[in-house]
This record gives C-alpha cells, sequence and structure tokens, in this order.
C-alpha cells in the first residue's frame, strides 16, 4: 500500500474494500498489512460466478465450473479471515443492503 496514501487514513480506521478478489492476488497481503497497522478491514466480495451460474443454462459442465470456482473464492476468503478481516460473502442476487448490514454487526462487535 502507498505509504503516502497511508497517513491520510487516521489510526483505527475501518476500511471497507469492495471487490470481486478475481486475480488480484495481492490483496491478502495488503489487507494483512494494513491491519498490521491497526486498521480494521471488512472484505464485501460479490461472486460474479454466482452470477454467470445464475444466469447460464446450468449443464453439467458449468456446475462443475461453478463447484470449482466456488471452491477457490471459500479458500481466498478463509485466507483473509485468517489474516484478520471481517469478509462478507456477498451473493449478487440479493440486496447490497443485506450485505452491508454485516458492517454493522462487524462495527458493533468492535
Amino acid at each position: 500500500m502507498h505509504t503516502a496514501a497511508m497517513h491520510m487514513i487516521p489510526s483505527k480506521s475501518l476500511i471497507i474494500l469492495i471487490s470481486s478478489l478475481e486475480d488480484d492476488p495481492l490483496v491478502p497481503n495488503a489487507v494483512e498489512e494494513l491491519i498490521a497497522q491497526g486498521h480494521h478491514i471488512m472484505v464485501v466480495s460479490p461472486s460474479p460466478a454466482h452470477i454467470e451460474y445464475l444466469l447460464s443454462q446450468q449443464d453439467t459442465t458449468q456446475q462443475l465450473a461453478f463447484h470449482v470456482f466456488t471452491l477457490e473464492r471459500k479458500n481466498t476468503l478463509q485466507i483473509l479471515r485468517q489474516r484478520g478481516a471481517q469478509v462478507v460473502d456477498w451473493k449478487p442476487d440479493e440486496s447490497l443492503s443485506i450485505a452491508l448490514k454485516e458492517v454493522e454487526r462487524f462495527q458493533v462487535r468492535r
């Protein structure tokens, strides 16, 4: 994370990252760095594969691909949790307000 930008964020801030987490292997390390600096991290991650699956014909190949993607995604989300982030696995067919309720619960627990 860029050092100059970090000085602009007050200590112990809640930082909310909204990302699909696809093809970005640096996110877990950045999250870990922010937590080490005393920030609270909430990751709200919409699953693009979930939308594709809902819109697809859902044949055997699609089901298998979705299953593999889901396992890989769960692994990434678990890594973020292990590094100290609060993680919301947002199903984009659900309202964002439902996902953001998790943010409210996280704020109450802090």
